[in-house]
């Protein structure tokens, strides 16, 4: 602080945006960028100084331009417009997505704040991959999973329920299970959620009648598992397979 004590208030506004974790750029609807903030360099990858007079063709990811562009137009009727991603050319070589934000200011130009959201959209895009395998080998798996909480309501089930049962897995979401299992065998599956509490640790095994979409009765094996302390699950745990 103290080199800047008898400096100007423009070196102080200097080092405050060379620092930030927001890039900034001044944009005209004639001239492109005219101005761009110090953070580029770090936020970006490329000398402020090189993207005087781009527009947004020459630095946005040719599938978002249009979007870039509507987000300034829509920023000059309504003040303000985003946040929303868009990807950038980094000064890598590569594409990175960027969290980008629009300001319109009375001169015509419009003021645009960019955010590195590339690691997060990454990982988010690497998520959904992951969710969306596991999703598809439950989808098509012979076994049942079913979430049991409060003894009776349904809170999670496998997408494989959809194809098995008399109903679709989204719809058994907050049911109660006795609408698909056998009367006759009710109490040998509450039965077994209850040794399984009381055993915390054991997996209890029990034969029932499950209702087929056929609306048939058939025999599955079911493992029952007390996970009411796992936050994942916060239920008994029932995995079916036919017997």
């Amino acid at each position: 602080m103290a080199n800047y004590e008898t400096g100007s208030v423009a070196a102080f506004e200097e080092v405050v945006l060379r620092h930030s974790a927001d890039a900034a750029m001044l944009l005209h609807p004639r001239d492109g960028v005219v101005y761009a903030s110090p953070a580029m360099a770090h936020v970006i990858g490329i000398d402020p100084a090189d993207f005087l007079g781009k527009f947004a063709g020459e630095w946005v990811h040719p599938d978002d331009v249009g979007s870039a562009i509507e987000h300034r137009r829509q920023a000059t009727t309504a003040g303000h417009s985003g946040p929303a991603l868009i990807r950038g050319r980094h000064g890598d070589g590569t594409f990175h997505w960027f969290e980008a934000e629009w300001w319109y200011l009375s001169t015509e130009h419009t003021v645009m704040h960019l955010r590195d959201a590339h690691r997060n959209h990454t990982a988010i895009e690497h998520m959904s991959r992951e969710l969306g395998l596991a999703r598809a080998i439950l989808e098509y798996s012979d076994e049942l999973v079913i979430v049991v909480q409060s003894e009776w309501r349904v809170a999670q089930s496998s997408p494989s329920c959809t194809a098995v049962l008399a109903t679709s897995h989204s719809d058994l979401e907050g049911k109660d299970w006795r609408g698909f299992v056998h009367p006759d065998d009710h109490e040998s599956l509450l039965t077994a959620m209850q040794r399984s509490s009381a055993s915390k640790s054991s997996a209890i095994r029990v034969q029932v009648r499950f209702r087929h979409r056929t609306n048939v009765w058939f025999a599955v094996q079911c493992t029952v598992r007390d996970l009411t302390n796992d936050p994942r699950v916060g239920g008994h745990m029932i995995h079916a397979a036919v017997a």
